[in-house]
């Protein structure tokens, strides 16, 4: 399949750690595009967000000859991950995509960015599901269906449990595809899956509890727990998708930190 212009397929031949970045590292990108150039956070989420859907929109075509006749369910996060996979549903919405959105948390949690693209996904009147409601329409997607995972991204910092739990062993039982924006839920941008997602006192059919994603487009550059030898099961078939900024431009910030 064609690639769109902001998104290249990942060459795993050929990563190398040189390659990938930290999840500090993710974080300094941002600001530095931010404060340094600055550049509206927002603006960055929506070219972030519409990468991934440009990725959907060419699949779609190549794949079905542009049939739509699928559902995106996109479960959003409370911090900017979630603000992207928000972004997402209304650039879907608008392109005629049938989307359903299940939310994580109150709106009153939601990072500032997340929020404003959330009151604009409430305002188009795409639908939002009760969270509950998300392992009863997990459980009855149809394989040309699609969960996009936009829960934590690189802000994965602790083993999951309880409801984020719970969702991830819907989306990974469900017949659905599986799209993980920038990381699967559950994987670690240091270290990949398990090695980063264990606690001792932690349930052993929760260790390692990762999101099995079959599309995982990533930001910027590969994350450095990419290279952990059990990655690609987690990952699927994976993209590095730009966020309207020169790659080389963010290395070389990053680099002179």
């Amino acid at each position: 399949m064609e690639i769109c212009p902001f998104v290249r397929l990942l060459d795993w031949r050929t990563l190398r750690a040189a390659d990938c970045l930290t999840a500090r590292q993710s974080r300094e990108v941002d600001r530095f595009a931010i404060e340094e150039l600055g550049i509206s956070s927002l603006v960055l989420m929506e070219n972030a967000a519409r990468s991934v859907c440009d990725w959907i929109s060419q699949y779609d075509q190549a794949s079905s000859g542009g049939e739509t006749s699928f559902v995106v369910r996109i479960v959003c996060g409370r911090g900017n991950n979630g603000g992207d996979g928000f972004a997402i549903a209304r650039l879907l919405w608008t392109m005629g995509y049938a989307v359903e959105i299940f939310a994580t948390h109150p709106e009153a949690e939601f990072s500032p960015d997340a929020r404003a693209n959330a009151a604009l996904a409430r305002k188009l009147g795409i639908p939002w599901r009760e969270l509950q409601e998300f392992g009863e329409a997990a459980a009855s997607a149809q394989a040309k269906d699609w969960i996009v995972d936009a829960i934590l991204g690189t802000g994965q910092s602790r083993p999951l449990s309880g409801v984020l739990a719970e969702l991830v062993q819907g989306m990974n039982a469900s017949a659905s595809r599986r799209l993980a924006v920038d990381l699967p839920t559950g994987f670690s941008a240091d270290a990949g899956p398990v090695s980063g997602n264990r606690l001792i006192d932690q349930p052993h059919e929760l260790a390692g509890l990762c999101v099995r994603a079959d599309v995982t487009i990533t930001f910027v550059t590969p994350k450095m727990g990419m290279l952990h030898p059990g990655a690609r099961e987690y990952l699927g078939e994976t993209f590095v998708a730009s966020i309207g900024l020169p790659e080389k431009l963010l290395r070389e910030a990053v680099s002179l930190q």
